[in-house]
């Protein structure tokens, strides 16, 4: 019987991680979140939709760090941290009072917290043990934030209506320091050199050790220098701005500018989450077999797609459900977009020090996108042009995807230390 690459226990390991990371936790449970502890303490639906953007500005302002600690201390060790740090952070959300600043200083503290247990402090060790499959792999990880966005609302929606909102944060933290915490400790590996393998399993070279080829590609200051580099930070800024103005809001346009109760919402949710979990796989394997660019330009468009579809649903049915498919679609091509990009244009040797501050660009339109939108809808009196405007952005984000090159070849940075040369692009 053929043994199992190792990677795959990685890439398992890191799907479980996703399934509470901080975005993930922020982002599926807000509108669930909000709704009780607004009812509670009479807050605003325009003074808590901050509370997303304070979260996405910390998380912005720590992804760099986290990224430079990846590239030193390896994926295992900053992974670990970042789990009990958001297992305390969630925790001390019960602490929350009748003033709206602790709701504030609480997503600062999950913001930070939850920056050392996203994709980024991950990405390192699987794109060193996988290459040809990188896509595929980076897919069903990052699927993990997938089930965290169809399990967390509907789990924090149920543990609030039977242990109130603060029980609920508490089981959330406990499950991850029992059952999350564990498994990083034990199955992400950051390596295949350890091991005495290569990517995607091959063994090491007779003679001469495993090496993870870390080495090749760009440093962050060669791809400032590149177009790509600045091109790839625009889009994925658009691209943030968009999906989270609609998703930020979406809770709220449903239940209040539409007929759908809290519960259906939820349900909705959870159906987006479900999609982004097979967008993830099915985008990071067609990511695979034809250029990135083109197919992130394809999942970039369904965002265009859901927000005219939010516009047109009055109950809960096929058009509200066509529409949480597309959504999560989109997001779950988002995410592999953010990922895969960096691997094939920059190379591995600062990968996750760029990916972060790409990962910057995404969370400053993302936290950008709620607070804009909800203006839009004050000043138009609806939501009809606010959402129309997201549809743009995004059909703007997928023109410039398409303007992207083919990818560089890093090969001649193993062999000789010429600069990487443009390879043709895989039809």
């Amino acid at each position: 019987m053929p043994r199992i690459f190792r990677g795959w226990s990685v890439v398992a390991a890191t799907s479980v991680a996703l399934v509470i990371c901080g975005t993930t936790f922020a982002a599926a449970t807000f509108g669930v979140l909000t709704a009780y502890v607004g009812r509670e303490f009479g807050w605003s639906q325009t003074a808590m939709s901050l509370g997303l953007s304070v979260f996405l500005v910390s998380t912005t302002a720590a992804v760099p760090v986290v990224g430079r600690l990846t590239d030193r201390f390896g994926s295992r060790r900053v992974g670990l941290c970042g789990v009990i740090a958001l297992a305390v952070a969630i925790a001390g959300g019960t602490l929350l009072n009748r003033s709206i600043a602790s709701l504030y200083a609480f997503y600062v503290v999950v913001g930070v917290a939850g920056a050392f247990t996203n994709p980024v402090a991950y990405l390192r060790a699987i794109s060193l043990w996988f290459d040809r499959r990188r896509g595929l792999a980076l897919g069903v990880a990052v699927a993990g934030q997938g089930a965290g966005g169809a399990l967390l609302p509907v789990l924090m929606a149920r543990l609030s209506d039977g242990y109130g909102w603060r029980g609920a944060l508490l089981i959330i933290a406990a499950l991850l320091v029992v059952v999350v915490a564990p498994i990083v400790a034990l199955f992400v590996k950051d390596d295949p050199a350890q091991y005495g393998e290569q990517a995607d399993g091959g063994p090491a070279a007779e003679g001469r050790p495993a090496a993870p080829r870390e080495a090749a590609g760009f440093s962050l200051p060669q791809a400032l220098r590149r177009p790509a580099f600045w091109l790839i930070m625009v889009t994925l800024g658009l691209f943030g701005l968009a999906g989270y103005a609609m998703t930020g809001n979406a809770v709220y346009l449903l239940t209040h500018e539409r007929s759908l109760s809290l519960g259906q919402a939820a349900a909705l949710q959870s159906i987006a989450g479900l999609s982004l979990l097979l967008g993830r796989v099915v985008f990071g394997h067609m990511m695979d077999r034809w250029h990135a660019p083109l197919v992130g330009a394809f999942g970039v468009l369904l965002t265009a797609a859901a927000a005219v579809t939010l516009l047109n649903i009055r109950t809960f049915g096929p058009l509200a459900i066509a529409w949480a498919v597309m959504g999560g679609a989109a997001g779950g091509a988002e995410t592999d977009l953010l990922t895969l990009l960096v691997g094939r244009y920059f190379g591995r040797r600062s990968l996750a020090e760029i990916y972060s501050w790409h990962n910057v660009a995404f969370l400053v339109g993302a936290a950008a996108g709620p607070p804009l939108f909800g203006a839009g809808l004050a000043l138009a009196h609806g939501p009809t042009a606010p959402m129309l405007a997201v549809g743009l952005v995004a059909v703007a984000a997928a023109g410039l995807l398409l303007l992207l090159g083919p990818y560089p070849d890093f090969a001649a940075t193993e062999t000789d230390g010429l600069q990487p040369q443009a390879a043709p692009v895989e039809a």
